[in-house]
């Protein structure tokens, strides 16, 4: 019926880039390191931690593609943010 469709919005949200997802697991984990008593050496490697998680995200996302028999390869930024957490 068309006099429900005033009750809906489309949202078109698209895919943040690499250089966002950067920015955002960046400062979370800045954040994290910052507040803790972590030595140098393992604040050195949050670059690192985070360049890896986003490249590792970005392969299974494009090469781990959902199929009828494994339905469960559905991988969002979600995911992701469960690293930093």
């Amino acid at each position: 019926c068309p006099r429900f469709f005033r009750h809906f919005s489309m949202l078109n949200v698209p895919p943040a880039s690499p250089e966002v997802l950067k920015v955002i697991f960046s400062s979370i984990l800045d954040g994290h390191l910052n507040s803790g008593e972590f030595l140098k050496e393992v604040k050195g490697l949050r670059r690192g931690i985070v360049e890896a998680s986003i490249e590792v995200y970005g392969r299974i996302s494009t090469e781990m593609l959902p199929t009828p028999d494994k339905s469960h390869y559905t991988f969002n930024i979600r995911d992701l943010s469960k690293v930093f957490q």
